[in-house]
């Protein structure tokens, strides 16, 4: 359960970043780091290969910016967002609402509360079990520290510092890279704006990374 969490943020993380900047390094599925796991793709293989999910993308573009309309949904999109809805009851303004008298509801998963993993504390490469790291201020004073006390030395200290890593370096140890790559391009992302503005916006985050995740998957049960 976590790990999916982890993997969710993940996903929304890398999507902020440039790809120019870092690339995420292969998974692997066995422990001697031989046997990738298989990508997946959201366009079919003959889609790619005869160019036809071009158009598809281009249908999905123009579907989600129709004018006129509050709220316009692609067959695709659809689909997913029913998966949520009981008994099938898909409203589209609000006076079929008013109609059917829907002044309240309750949803099916209570979503859960959550960090908005800040661009100031490096995003998911906040060490945020660190208490040392807890009372830093100023993305560079973090980012600093980090430097400081890179991935390799930290697991060298042992297994309780180990957990003290954020969930990027946890991942960047998992995959074998011990040159933080993912890790790495979290604390770009901050430093960006650091190196224009000599400071990074403490609201700035990936909330719309963990408020999907606080919605589609199980609450947390362990920190």
């Amino acid at each position: 359960m976590f790990q999916k969490i982890i993997v969710f943020l993940i996903v929304t993380a890398v999507q902020v970043s440039h790809a120019a900047d870092f690339k995420i390094p292969q998974k692997f599925q066995d422990k001697a780091f031989k046997k990738p796991f298989s990508s997946e793709i959201y366009f079919s293989k003959n889609s790619v290969h005869s160019k036809k999910y071009v158009n598809e993308k281009a249908a999905e573009w123009e579907a989600c910016h129709q004018p006129k309309k509050s709220l316009v949904f692609s067959h695709y999109l659809r689909g997913s967002l029913q998966d949520f809805l009981a008994g099938g009851a898909f409203l589209t303004n609000l006076q079929e609402m008013d109609r059917k008298k829907l002044l309240e509801s309750k949803v099916l998963r209570q979503p859960w509360s959550g960090d908005y993993w800040a661009y100031a504390r490096g995003i998911i490469g906040a060490r945020y079990r660190d208490e040392k790291f807890r009372r830093l201020a100023d993305w560079k004073v973090r980012f600093d520290y980090v430097v400081a006390n890179p991935l390799a030395a930290v697991v060298q200290q042992g297994s309780d510092s180990i957990q003290k890593l954020s969930p990027s370096e946890k991942y960047d140890l998992l995959v074998g890279d011990m040159d933080s790559t993912l890790t790495r391009g979290m604390w770009e992302e901050g430093k960006r704006y650091y190196d224009v503005n000599g400071d990074v916006e403490g609201w700035m985050g990936i909330c719309h990374g963990w408020a999907p995740a606080a919605i589609m998957e199980e609450r947390p049960t362990k920190s």
